[in-house]
């Protein structure tokens, strides 16, 4: 797609064919932690932990680290870390 520029960023199943495999296990990773791999065409896959997994893939987003703030139950404000950058500045 990189090539016809056509760029992509959207959320993917975890079973979907192709999906990289060694990724860190669901319970390894805590709150607001991430995991990513990229391919050699420049597809990036990340995983990211906020209160579930989300599984991301991207062929425009680098693996920039920003922060969110997220409200808890009890009224507090967390800021947690999560990539790619662009899937804050440009929701889908």
């Amino acid at each position: 797609m990189r090539t016809q520029q056509t760029l992509a960023c959207g959320t993917i199943r975890q079973n979907r064919k192709e999906m990289p495999q060694n990724f860190k296990k669901d319970s390894e990773i805590p709150r607001g932690e991430f995991d990513y791999r990229f391919s050699t065409s420049g597809i990036g896959i990340f995983k990211w932990k906020d209160n579930k997994v989300v599984h991301i893939g991207s062929n425009y987003d680098g693996n920039e680290i920003t922060s969110v703030d997220r409200s808890m139950k009890n009224g507090f404000r967390l800021s947690i870390t999560c990539v790619p950058k662009n899937t804050q500045t440009h929701p889908t």
